[in-house]
Order: C-alpha cells, then structure tokens, then sequence
C-alpha cells in the first residue's frame, strides 16, 4: 500500500491507496464501518492514532472490532513492532481497526487501560476488552492472536 502520509494521522481524514486498484481515498478515523475504496469496494486498511481527547470517539464507539497498539517512539521494541502492526491491518483490512496510542501522549488512556509496559496490543469490541498482550511478537504471531480474539472473544496467549 502506497500511502501520501504515514498510515496513522490524528487528522479526521488520512489518504489510503487501494492496493487492488491503486487509487487514493481519503478515509475517516470516526465513520461507523470500516472503510471501502470508492471505486472499487476493496476493503482498505484502517489505521489511525488517537490522545486522550479523541479516545472515545475512535476506540469506544468503533462499531468495528480495535487493534490497541500502546507504544512510545522512545522504545526500540515499539519501533520494531509499528511495522508489523501495519501488515496486520493491511492482512485484516475490513476486520479491524488498528489505533496507535503513544502513552506519553496519552496518559488519560495509558493510565485507563492500565498499561504498564510498552508495547501493548489490546483487542477492544464495542468497548469491551477481549485481549491484552504485552512485549513483541511476530506478524503472523500477531494477527493469528487478533483473529482469535475476533472469532472466540478468548484468544492463545502470545509466545
């Protein structure tokens, strides 16, 4: 995916190109469904960053299972893991929604969701915490987690 601006934006539109047919769309952080490409009604990945102002918005009314990624730029696991957490909402387009809070921006959410080390990844539906894993872990570690966490609401822990 091709992408005008890095995939996460606290602005309310960010520029995602399809990847099955390479036009741009401008997709919202709030909408109530996951996002379509408007030409060709692929699914597109739906990642987004929020603070401790836009956390209800963007986490707790998605109407879309949330990918919670809690991390800090100062951290190198953190760093490592930005990348894979975009894959898995690239392999998961249309199923989640991945939402990057950097705790240090944060600390209303950090201090709500009890995080305590970083990186962080909690799976949330309609509010409601399904999963929470601490440290890093591989993609297919990670999306394998999500999805089961997605499907049973009871995932494996991650190893």
């Amino acid at each position: 995916m091709e992408r005008e601006k890095p995939m996460t934006s606290h602005d309310p539109l960010a520029s995602v190109t399809c990847e099955r047919c390479g036009r741009m769309n401008r997709v919202r952080s709030t909408v109530e469904n996951a996002p379509r490409c408007g030409t060709c009604k692929s699914a597109l990945p739906w990642v987004v960053d929020t603070d401790d102002d836009s956390y209800t918005d963007i986490v707790e009314r998605s109407q879309v299972p949330v990918l919670i990624y809690m991390c800090a730029p100062w951290c190198p696991p953190s760093r490592r893991m930005t990348p894979i957490l975009e894959q898995v909402a690239k392999d998961l387009a249309g199923q989640v929604k991945l939402v990057e809070v950097e705790v240090d921006e944060a600390p209303r959410v950090t201090e709500r969701l009890a995080v305590r080390s970083v990186p962080t990844l909690i799976v949330m539906k309609r509010g409601e915490v399904l999963a929470t894993h601490v440290g890093p872990a591989p993609a297919v570690t990670v999306r394998s987690w999500a999805e089961d966490a997605l499907v049973t609401g009871h995932p494996k822990r991650l190893v």
